[in-house]
């Protein structure tokens, strides 16, 4: 793999990969690429996009993308945790997950 990434100010990356790798016993080439947006959205999200083309992978699709977003949350109706939320696509199928962790306190 080689890659790029760049960041501007404290609230945007943009990252791009090359890829190679083996498809049976032939050599193929990948790209995958991203932009992070930190802090912009409502409640200080941070949002990310993706996409990756990986035409060796078996167990998934070669070309995926998606967006996740995710939000640290102060205790009120739930303890406090970080809300996840992704939407993920491939060429057949896409998913969308809602993910909610606990933050464990302690000293």
């Amino acid at each position: 793999t080689g890659g790029i990434s760049t960041r501007n100010n404290e609230d945007l990356t943009l990252s791009l990969d090359g890829l190679l790798g083996l498809n049976g016993n032939v050599a193929a080439y990948g790209v995958r690429g991203s932009a992070t947006l930190y802090g912009a959205l409502p409640l200080e999200s941070d949002l990310n996009v993706y996409a990756a083309f990986e035409p060796w992978r078996r167990d998934s699709e070669a070309l995926r993308y998606g967006l996740t977003t995710s939000t640290s949350l102060a205790a009120g109706i739930l303890p406090a945790g970080i809300l996840n939320l992704e939407l993920a696509g491939s060429g057949t199928a896409t998913v969308a997950r809602i993910r909610y962790a606990l933050e464990l306190g302690g000293e």
